[in-house]
């Protein structure tokens, strides 16, 4: 076939060649001029932004690398963090106070805005534009055309009107499917067709391969994606992803990140099967949840050590104040019973 090597090695997985090897390297800060900055990217990879994006707010390169993050965590922050496998930032909002082994802390859950369409979320709309193309709209850019590069392939929900398979036998089903299946949101004409909600087209990093990546069960996606499909039944709880984090340090207690890998499948001659499609199809081929927890025992270690001291800080304040408070009556006591006492004085 051209002298292509289909399979190195004869051999294919999806991590394939990365096991033990090295990633590119970090910048980060250090956060001791301002603890808020701490673990925050400087650079990545030697860049201090992306170029696979359309516009200069999706090639941001923002927060931490998920792992690390700032101290005196408040339920208003945002934690951003820079995703390497999905080419570009991301960002969770607080959900809920949680506990995790007696040590409280705060859950944070990536949000349904992240990956609205553009026509909802016009930050995302340069996630899906060919990039080098000039924004518009007020939406912000580089505003320049930058190198060329294979633009992302596009997706549109039009495409499925008829259902996946071009089955004359099976002309009642077909109509079935579409009365089942909610008609997406209209798409204008300064929303490129391609920004879907629920997915990542990585196409532009991955070399043009027609990769597509989204949250398990197509969670806060299009319902067209998950009704295509037998077998999908997206849930929050089940589906999202979360980081729990210790309140006065900043310290992971828990966090889970789950990610689906799906491939964009067009219409062939060359595969019978794939010769029935019509339009484009994405097909999920798998979805994983990498989840990592503090153990027991560092979590009494913690308790002990760092929220046992705080308790400790915490009642010898109260304490202090309430010794002062006494003292301070006593003191106006014994001042006014001497200025009487003094005034009465022959």
């Amino acid at each position: 076939m051209d002298g292509k090597v289909l399979l190195p090695d004869n051999m294919f997985a999806l991590y394939y060649g990365k096991n033990g090897t090295n990633g590119v390297e970090f910048e980060v800060r250090r956060g001791v001029e301002d603890s808020a900055e701490f673990g925050e990217i400087m650079k990545w990879d030697n860049k201090t932004d992306l170029n696979w994006w359309g516009g200069k707010y999706c090639n941001m390169i923002n927060g931490t690398d998920g792992s690390i993050f700032a101290p005196f965590v408040t339920r208003d922050r945002t934690l951003e963090i820079f995703s390497e496998e999905l080419c570009r930032s991301l960002y969770l909002t607080y959900q809920e106070d949680i506990e995790h082994h007696g040590v409280p802390g705060f859950r944070f859950s990536l949000p349904s805005k992240l990956l609205q369409r553009a026509s909802q979320n016009k930050d995302n709309r340069c996630f899906c534009e060919d990039i080098g193309i000039k924004e518009t709209s007020g939406v912000s850019g580089t505003g320049e055309k930058e190198a060329e590069k294979p633009p992302p392939i596009q997706i549109s929900a039009d495409d499925f009107d008829d259902g996946f398979f071009a089955e004359d036998t099976e002309e009642e089903k077909v109509e079935v499917k579409k009365e089942e299946v909610e008609e997406p949101t209209p798409v204008t004409e300064e929303v490129p067709s391609q920004c879907r909600a629920g997915v990542i087209l990585l196409s532009a990093c991955k070399g043009g391969k027609p990769i597509i990546a989204s949250t398990p069960h197509f969670l806060f996606g299009e319902f067209t994606d998950v009704s295509n499909v037998e077998g999908l039944h997206p849930v929050e709880e089940k589906h999202g992803t979360f980081i729990d984090l210790e309140v006065n340090t900043g310290l992971v207690l828990q966090a889970s990140k789950k990610i689906q890998i799906n491939v964009q499948l067009k219409k062939t001659n060359s595969v019978h099967q794939m010769g029935k499609l019509r339009g484009e199809f994405i097909l999920p081929v798998l979805w994983a949840d990498e989840y990592a927890a503090m153990a027991p025992e560092r979590a009494e270690e913690l308790k002990a050590k760092l929220l046992s001291t705080f308790q400790i800080a915490n009642i010898s304040k109260w304490s202090i104040i309430g010794v002062s408070s006494v003292l301070i009556i006593i003191g106006l006591i014994v001042f006014v019973l001497r200025a009487k006492n003094s005034k009465y004085l022959p």
